[in-house]
């Protein structure tokens, strides 16, 4: 039985371990999460570490940078690295990857007390303790089959992992919202990578947008095409670039319209009160920016590979020239996302 310390709250000292990754193929979405699901454990004094590949591991660096990270040497051998690199066996692994399955959760059978696996659609098998999927609607009956009977399934935007300063910047945000002013500020945010070079598209689409608007776009330091980004912004006098923003939340707050892709960053915008218009830049990105948009929280357009600069042009217009219904996205957004998801997936992890 391994010792474990007390902390601050009197309660045993958790160790918990993330597997995740990361890449401009398949985005960041991943890590984020985790990183707010590991940011709050830790603040409540448990230990976290993460397995991941360079990507995962420099983005979770980036907000946790005192954390544990191991980067896999063999795929082939994966959980034996990850058992000799935390040999005392954890109480936590959390599985956040589409591409280990149900037989890589059963291999910790023993040296993990408990397996949290995160999912986006129940169409796969788990052998897991807790089962949470924060699309939106998803019902925990979706799962029933592909877990065992015993598994807590948590499903729905009340358990969506948002960091803390999201929840911090979330009155600041609500604050400006009750009305669009002259000057909108609209932020382009499709993820670190940017993936298929989407901030370029809207970028080029926002130049068809006659009414008076500031661009800000954000993205990563490991945007294959950042370059590209620089020079499209040195041409346009209403765009700025922020390359790694030290608090991306802020600059969500600060903004009145966002662009970007139905991933994670959609539920960090709907906390913080902020109307949307989604592209999707991955194919499973379609079905919740569909189910975003029915809800009335954004205005979801075609797939980044078929939608054209009018279309995004004309959805940026319209919306400004319907501040009654810009109005009611942001608070349709803001009800329905209250930022402390993390905290009930937490109570759900601690008390188990």
């Amino acid at each position: 039985m391994r010792s474990r310390r007390r902390h601050r709250i009197d309660r045993p000292v958790l160790q918990i371990v993330f597997r995740f990754d990361a890449s401009p193929v398949i985005g960041g979405g991943h890590a984020i999460r985790c990183v707010a699901l590991a940011a709050e454990l830790s603040r409540l004094g448990h230990r976290c570490g993460f397995t991941a590949n360079e990507d995962g591991v420099k983005l979770a660096a980036a907000i946790l940078p005192d954390a544990d990270f191991m980067r896999p040497s063999d795929e082939s051998d994966e959980a034996g690295d990850m058992q000799k690199r935390w040999p005392g066996g954890v109480d936590w692994l959390v599985v956040d990857h589409y591409g280990r399955s149900v037989s890589f959760e059963q291999l910790f059978k023993g040296w993990s007390r408990k397996v949290m696996a995160v999912d986006d659609r129940p169409t796969r098998s788990h052998a897991c303790d807790i089962l949470l999927d924060q699309t939106l609607d998803r019902s925990e009956i979706e799962y029933r089959a592909l877990v065992n009977s015993d598994c807590k399934v948590l499903t729905g935007v009340g358990f969506t992992l948002i960091r803390e300063e999201f929840r911090k910047h979330r009155m600041l945000a609500l604050a400006r919202r009750g009305a669009i002013p002259q000057l909108p500020q609209i932020v382009v945010s499709f993820g670190a990578s940017d993936a298929g070079k989407a901030s370029l598209r809207a970028l080029e689409a926002l130049q068809l947008v006659k009414l008076p608007i500031r661009i800000k776009i954000l993205v990563g330091r490991l945007c294959p095409h950042l370059d590209e980004i620089e020079e499209a912004v040195i041409r346009n006098q209403r765009t700025t670039l922020v390359v790694d923003p030290a608090s991306i939340a802020r600059h969500f707050a600060e903004a009145d319209l966002a662009i970007g892709a139905p991933g994670t960053t959609a539920w960090e915008w709907a906390c913080l009160g902020l109307p949307a218009i989604v592209i999707p830049v991955a194919d499973n990105q379609s079905d919740n920016a569909a189910a975003l948009a029915r809800r009335g929280l954004v205005i979801a357009l075609p797939a980044i590979a078929n939608v054209t600069r009018e279309e995004i042009a004309f959805a940026v217009s319209s919306l400004f020239d319907r501040p009654a219904h810009w109005r009611s996205m942001s608070q349709t957004a803001s009800r329905l996302v209250d930022g402390n998801g993390v905290k009930r997936v937490v109570d759900a992890m601690v008390g188990a």
